[in-house]
């Protein structure tokens, strides 16, 4: 089963002393679960276009359902800059239940 949930929140630089809401959800073994920063869809190449929420979930469709590891976001992604710098934070985890 795939769920994904949508941050309602802002960024933590722009939150400051701000509560921040949270989600609560049911996880069993051998689930994992993947969070991941706007860094990752926002990462342009050198024609500007951006890395785009598509290619990501394209990418992370083939791990959920696999023993693929994570690093294959990694290494989409740093294929894709084609050697620029990276411009935002970047964070992607891995929870394994």
């Amino acid at each position: 089963m795939h769920a994904r949930i949508i941050s309602k929140n802002f960024a933590l630089g722009i939150l400051g002393g701000r509560k921040m809401s949270g989600t609560v959800m049911e996880v069993r073994p051998g689930d994992r679960v993947i969070v991941y920063t706007d860094g990752i869809v926002e990462e342009i190449n050198r024609n500007e276009e951006a890395f785009g929420s598509e290619r990501l979930e394209l990418l992370l469709n083939k791990i959920v359902g696999s023993e693929e590891p994570l690093e294959i976001v990694v290494n989409a992604l740093e294929a894709f800059r084609q050697g620029r710098k990276q411009k935002d934070d970047v964070t992607l985890i891995e929870l394994s239940c």
